[in-house]
C-alpha cells in the first residue's frame, strides 16, 4: 500500500453515533464524513429509514419529513485507515537514515554518474550522466543543468627541447637573388615532435648562438622548416628576402665574438594527423661563408672565446 512514510500505520476501527432532534427541518450536520451511504444507518422515531429516503454531502445529511421533537440517529461505521500528514520542514537529513534513499528507488531510476535537481517549481528531475571528459554547466536560460564538452585550447599537452651544446662549423651558401632560397638548416638545432592530438598546433621557441665569417653580418636571416617547407615567413614582395628574425650587429669583423638570436612562431597551419615532424631552425645570408655554432671562429683556448649553446624548444598546444 502506498502513501505513507515508514512503518505501514494500522487499520482502526471506528463507530460512531450522531443523535439529533428534529426541528421539522430537512438538514442534520454530522461529525464526520461517511463517504459513502453503506458506511451509515439513519433512523427517525426509531424507523430504520431507507437509503433511498436521504442523501448527504459532505457532513450534511438530509432527510425530510421527520416531525418536530422526534429524533434522528444516524449510525457511522466501517474501518478506516490513518495517515500521517507532516509538517513543513518536519523530515530533516539527521532524521534520514544513511542509504535510506537510492538511485534504484527513485522514479526514474539512477545510475552511477547522474544528477538530481529541482526546477523553478520545486520538481525533482533527473539528469542522466555525460559522456567522458564533459563537464557540468547551467544551460542557457539558466533554469537547469546540463553536459557540456570542456573548454578547449591553450592547454600544453607536451614539451621537449633539443639543448645543442656542442660547437659546430657548417658553410651557408649564397642566398642568391631573394625570396626563400638559400635556406641552410642549421647544424643539430632541430627537434622531432609526434602530435598526441590531430589538430593541436605547435609552438616552436628557437634560440641560436654563433658567429658568422662575414665582415657584415646584418644580412644574415633565421627562420623555420617544417620538414622540408618554410613556415612563418611574410608574403613575397619581389625578390626580397624573407625570414622570422635577423642579426642586428653592423659592420661586424668575426674574430672571437658571438651573437645570439631567439624567435618564436605558432605552426598553425600543420597537416593534420598525429605523424611525426622534425622542426629546423634555419639560416640565410646573402654571402657564401662559414657558420660556426656555439663557439667563436678562433676557437681557441683563451679567456676571449666562449664555448655556448642554442635551443630549440617545441610546445604542442591543444587548439
Amino acid at each position: 500500500m502506498a502513501g505513507y512514510i515508514g512503518t505501514k500505520p494500522a487499520v482502526k476501527g471506528l463507530y460512531t453515533v450522531d443523535e439529533f432532534t428534529s426541528s421539522g427541518g430537512t438538514t442534520y450536520t454530522l461529525s464526520r464524513t461517511p463517504g459513502s451511504k453503506n458506511n451509515m444507518q439513519v433512523s427517525a422515531g426509531g424507523l430504520v429509514q431507507y437509503p433511498s429516503a436521504y442523501s448527504y454531502s459532505g457532513t450534511t445529511l438530509t432527510l425530510s419529513g421527520v416531525p418536530s421533537g422526534q429524533k434522528v440517529l444516524v449510525r457511522h461505521f466501517g474501518d478506516t485507515t490513518l495517515y500521517p500528514t507532516l509538517d513543513d520542514s518536519a523530515v530533516t537529513s539527521a532524521k534520514i537514515a544513511n542509504d535510506a534513499v537510492t538511485g534504484a528507488k527513485l522514479n526514474p531510476a539512477l545510475v552511477a554518474g547522474d544528477v538530481i535537481y529541482a526546477d523553478g517549481t520545486d520538481t525533482i528531475n533527473r539528469l542522466a550522466k555525460g559522456t567522458a571528459a564533459q563537464v557540468l554547466t547551467m544551460n542557457g536560460g539558466a533554469t537547469a543543468p546540463s553536459w557540456a564538452d570542456a573548454a578547449g585550447g591553450g592547454k600544453v599537452l607536451q614539451c621537449i627541447q633539443n639543448h645543442v651544446i656542442v660547437g659546430s662549423t657548417q658553410t651557408i651558401p649564397s642566398g642568391g637573388s631573394g625570396g626563400v632560397t638559400g635556406y641552410t638548416n642549421i647544424t643539430n638545432l632541430n627537434k622531432t615532435i609526434t602530435p598526441t592530438e590531430a589538430s593541436s598546433n605547435i609552438l616552436i621557441n628557437i634560440r641560436y648562438t654563433g658567429e658568422v665569417d662575414h665582415t657584415s653580418p646584418a644580412d644574415t636571416i633565421f627562420g623555420i622548416n617544417r620538414d622540408s617547407t618554410a613556415i612563418g615567413n611574410p608574403a613575397a614582395i619581389g625578390v626580397r628576402p624573407r625570414g622570422i628574425s635577423q642579426f642586428t650587429a653592423f659592420n661586424w669583423t668575426p674574430t672571437n665574438t658571438q651573437f645570439s638570436n631567439s624567435y618564436s612562431y605558432m605552426d598553425t597551419t600543420r597537416p593534420s594527423g598525429t605523424s611525426a615532424i622534425t622542426y629546423h631552425a634555419t639560416i640565410r645570408f646573402q654571402h657564401g661563408c662559414p657558420l660556426y655554432n656555439n663557439r667563436t671562429k678562433a676557437y681557441v683556448d683563451d679567456i676571449w672565446n666562449e664555448l655556448m649553446t642554442s635551443t630549440i624548444i617545441l610546445w604542442e598546444i591543444s587548439a
